[in-house]
């Protein structure tokens, strides 16, 4: 519901994470869900090769079929 809400079709872990803190302690903590979103084709992670800096950890991508609705959120 957070990536609905927020209208985001790429962010990180860490992006989700700091906008809620109070239910993980660390952003490592939300990888079992991140997972789970994964197999269910909701996002997919993407890996890039950044120019300057270090890369994002856990970057990912909303599936191009969910940005359109998000029907299954919905009904949970």
């Amino acid at each position: 519901s957070w990536i609905s809400a927020k209208g985001k079709t790429t962010f990180t872990i860490n992006d989700f994470w700091i906008d809620n803190r109070s239910k993980a302690k660390s952003s490592d903590d939300l990888l079992p869900a991140f997972k789970l979103l994964e197999e269910r084709a909701i996002i997919q992670e993407i890996h890039e090769t950044p120019n300057i800096g270090r890369k994002p950890k856990h970057k990912y991508e909303v599936s191009p079929s969910c940005k359109a609705c998000f029907r299954c959120l919905k009904n949970e």
